[in-house]
């Protein structure tokens, strides 16, 4: 019989040469498989991208179409470059090449021609269908939106987009119909070779499966005592494992981790597999592998137990942890070490602690020695066990003249009996809080107040002592004495008041007294002990409705920190109204807290009724000088039309002799009639202000608004004004962007007309007009400049009224009747500006403003939807 046939280790080796043999023969169709599936898989990713590159080739040609909309809007777009991006993306998908993957980072992928010639066509076609679009787009932006051919063109040009996108749509499904029909033919080749591998598999398996059966007896025995090893092993791994400190076990040899425990991985914050086989110097800086190996060597060299009472190490999220370590030598039967045992304690809490407690014992230190309080400590006989150096120092003493000394003896003497029987109170009753203020003498014999906080506890020995914490209230009563001074004057002063009471109260709807002068009484028929006791509150007294206004104005002044004042109305105890002025101010604390109202009101009544007597009287006055205001306007209108008539036809007479060569006129008469047409001006001017300014009154002015260029609007005026400027210097500044406004031309050259004429009248022949215009978003500014008299303060707003007029820097008297600023006054009001005058030294400017108006209508075009118009 052949012993090694019939043994397990030879059937053994038969089963696993044929397991072999069936495992190597998996692995290297495995290894086929895995090959040919990531070289599909990778060209599936490139044909994905493909595909995400075609479908991103369809939203640039639905952004070229977008583009050229706004673009025909008068929007600015870059529709060239999107073409440029979309004929380069559709060469790519055609011929192959770089293409960017990524817009950001700026990565480049190279990509295959187009796979198939159905693809290549449908990409040719798509390729004609765009250069169509891009002429028709070129075509549709050369006309306006006014343009009749406008719709038509937008119409062709949809429709060519339209074809475009379902040409850009059936491309990318021709790209994904080709990935997929890629991943099914590997899909189909797999489950195929899977299949011949399986049948092959089950062939060889139920062979070793005949020859396992034979082997599982032998081993069964095996596995016996292996198991009665194996939990002998487990019992101790349970325990190494289960010890909160690291354990860690070195080759002798090389020192590099053979072992460690969980605990020793938390730690390390690094798994077994990390750090076995590995040395110290793998794990740790260089500074700390050296402290490290050197304490190693010492105790494989010395051959006996190191005890490292401080050591750190360096985790990665913990920082330096510090550790107490044993390292203790494992040697073999000769007596040499074969391993190194090592178990560390994390002492990095604890000695955080301790640090924290030392650090904690410095700050009580600090606090009781330099706090600026004073701490003693006194024991049941009175005498002072311990003071602070702060508290010694407020008394004129040194800390070591007051230990042991009566702390009694510290007191003024007439104080000492009350103290005695205070302290002899916190004694037979421990625990408790007692406070006192009294007098302490300094060793100077000056005297301080003090406000005592004490307590009796038990200290370490059990015996009963007084804590105090004192406090200099020097100041305070000091403050006390002289604010009862200032209330009894205060008192005296107040009660001298007539008709009137200072208060104090809180900021409530109540109005809270605190305080109250006797003067109260003569005012409102309560005494100062009614509001005081709250009998009665001051809102009680106040007329229905009045609290309200009141509280809005009082709230309203605290959240400026101003003064506050305000007027209201009280019925008193027999049912009288009464008008009160009431004036006071808010008292805060240190923090800014609000603590008082302080205030003084006085009873005005006999002031309002005046008030109102003479109100009245007013309102009759104002009513009499509407009527005459009214008259006045009435007798303007009428007035200005009846004179327009005959001024018209004068005009005309005059016009017609003037024109008509026939008639024969000397130089004389030429010279009178030019006088007599100057003069006709000169009236229809004065009734066309007349008119205006009849209109402004009524209320009937009514602007015409239309766009306008304000260049157009200044030459207008000054074609009307040239003859002022014959032999004066006009200087004109105006932006070159100025922007059209939304005016009645005609008033804002009536304006500009008016203002001209009011700088050649006031100023000195030959001297200069100036004209300057300014542009913000908001507005436009005109300043219209002269030099002559300055005008005086007081009368820089009446030169607006009507019929105002101000002298001539030269004394003569210029036409006019005063109304040409009032008229522009009320023009420029009507159009939503302002005007008004300067005058600084020589120079007299009168400016204004119109508002500058920029709007765009609102459109909507495939989806897109622009904002609301800028204001």
């Amino acid at each position: 019989m052949n012993l090694a046939s019939s043994s397990p280790i030879s059937k053994r080796s038969t089963v696993s040469r044929r397991f072999t043999i069936l495992t190597i023969m998996f692995l290297s169709v495995l290894v086929g498989m895995s090959v040919y599936t990531m070289t599909t898989l990778q060209k599936g990713q490139s044909n994905a991208f493909v595909i995400d590159l075609a479908g991103r080739q369809r939203m640039l040609i639905q952004k070229h179409i977008n583009e050229i909309l706004l673009t025909s809007q008068g929007i600015a777009t870059d529709y060239a470059s999107t073409r440029a991006l979309i004929t380069s993306t559709l060469t790519t998908l055609m011929t192959g090449g770089s293409v960017a993957s990524n817009a950001e980072t700026g990565q480049r992928k190279t990509i295959p021609a187009a796979p198939t010639q159905k693809i290549q066509e449908k990409l040719r076609e798509q390729q004609e269908y765009i250069t169509r679009i891009f002429q028709l787009a070129d075509q549709f932006l050369l006309l306006s939106p006014d343009h009749p051919e406008f719709r038509p063109q937008l119409l062709t040009l949809r429709t060519q987009h339209a074809l475009t996108i379902r040409t850009a749509d059936e491309a990318v499904k021709q790209f994904d119909d080709y990935s997929e029909a890629a991943i099914t033919s590997m899909v189909k080749w797999e489950i195929l070779i899977a299949i011949i591998i399986g049948w092959l598999g089950m062939f060889v398996t139920s062979k070793g499966v005949r020859d396992g059966r034979r082997l599982e007896k032998e081993i069964d025995e095996r596995k016996h005592a292996e198991s009665a090893l194996q939990a002998s092993e487990n019992f101790l791994n349970s325990i190494i494992e289960n010890i909160p400190d690291m354990i860690f076990v070195k080759s002798a040899k090389d020192l590099r981790f053979v072992r460690l425990n969980k605990a020793g991985e938390e730690l390390l914050e690094s798994s077994r597999e990390q750090i076995l086989g590995k040395s110290d110097y793998d794990l740790f800086p260089k500074e700390q592998a050296e402290f490290f190996i050197m304490k190693d060597q010492e105790v494989l060299t010395e051959k006996h137990l190191v005890n490292i009472i401080q050591e750190p190490i360096q985790t990665k999220s913990h920082g330096i942890r510090q550790l107490h370590t044993k390292k203790i030598p494992l040697l073999d039967d000769q007596g040499n070490p074969q391993y190194l045992l090592g178990i560390s304690n994390d002492i990095t809490e604890r000695l955080h602690a301790q640090e924290a407690l030392r650090q904690s014992e410095e700050r009580y230190r600090a606090l009781y020695e330099d706090n600026p309080s004073m701490y003693f400590t006194v024991a049941q006989n009175g005498k002072i066990l311990s003071v602070n150096h702060f508290g010694a120092q407020q008394l004129g003493f040194a800390v070591a003249d007051l230990v042991g000394l009566p702390v009694i003896d510290l007191f003024l003497e007439e104080d000492r009996p009350r103290v005695f029987q205070r302290f002899e109170t916190c004694l037979q009753n421990p625990l408790t809080v007692f406070s006192w203020e009294y007098r302490k003498v300094r060793k100077n014999r000056s005297v301080l107040w003090v406000k005592e906080v004490a307590r009796a506890v038990y200290n370490q020995e059990k015996e009963l002592v007084v804590l105090i914490v004192c406090e200099d209230i020097s100041e305070r009563k000091e403050s006390e004495k002289a604010l009862q001074e200032w209330k009894t004057l205060t008192e005296s002063v107040l009660g001298q008041l007539p008709k009137g009471f200072a208060y104090r109260c809180l900021n409530n709807k109540n109005w809270t007294a605190v305080y109250v002068s006797d003067g109260i009484e003569e005012v409102t028929g309560f005494s100062a002990s009614d509001l005081l006791s709250g009998n009665i509150n001051y809102d009680s007294l106040l007329a229905p409705g009045e609290n309200e206004q009141v509280w809005a104005n009082v709230q309203e002044a605290l959240a400026k920190h101003l003064p506050y004042e305000n007027e209201h109305r009280i019925i008193t105890s027999d049912g009288k109204m009464k008008w009160i002025l009431a004036r006071g101010r808010f008292i805060f604390d240190d923090a800014g807290q609000l603590l008082y109202l302080d205030g003084l009101n006085v009873d005005i009544t006999e002031r309002k009724q005046a008030e109102e007597r003479l109100r009245e009287s007013e309102a009759k006055r104002m009513n009499a000088l509407q009527q005459s205001d009214d008259l006045k306007s009435a007798l303007l209108s009428s007035v200005s039309h009846e004179l327009r008539t005959p001024l018209t036809a004068i005009k005309t007479s005059v016009s017609n002799i003037m024109g008509n060569p026939s008639n024969k006129v000397n130089e004389v008469q030429q010279e009178a009639l030019n006088g007599i047409d100057q003069e006709i001006n000169y009236m229809s001017r004065l009734v066309d202000n007349l008119l205006d300014m009849s209109q402004i009154e009524a209320g009937t002015l009514i602007p015409h608004r239309e766009w306008h260029l304000f260049e157009d609007l200044l030459e207008g005026a000054l074609r009307r004004t040239e003859q002022y400027f014959e032999t004066r210097d006009l200087q004109i500044q105006i932006p070159e962007d100025i922007s059209p406004v939304f005016v009645d031309a005609v008033e804002i050259q009536q304006v500009l007309i008016n203002l001209l004429d009011n700088a050649v009248k006031y100023s000195p022949p030959e001297s200069p007009i100036r004209l300057l215009v300014r542009v913000d978003p908001q507005q436009i500014e005109v300043e219209v400049s002269n030099t002559g008299e300055p005008i005086q303060a007081q009368d820089l707003e009446r030169i607006f009224d009507r019929f105002y007029r101000r002298r001539s820097p030269s004394e003569e008297q210029i036409r006019g009747t005063g109304l040409g600023l009032a008229i522009c006054k009320g023009l420029i009001e009507a159009h939503g500006g302002r005007i008004w005058a300067e005058s600084m030294g020589k120079n007299v400017t009168i400016a204004f403003t119109i508002p500058a108006t920029e709007a765009m209508a609102t459109f909507s075009l495939e989806g897109l939807h622009k904002g609301e118009p800028k204001p």
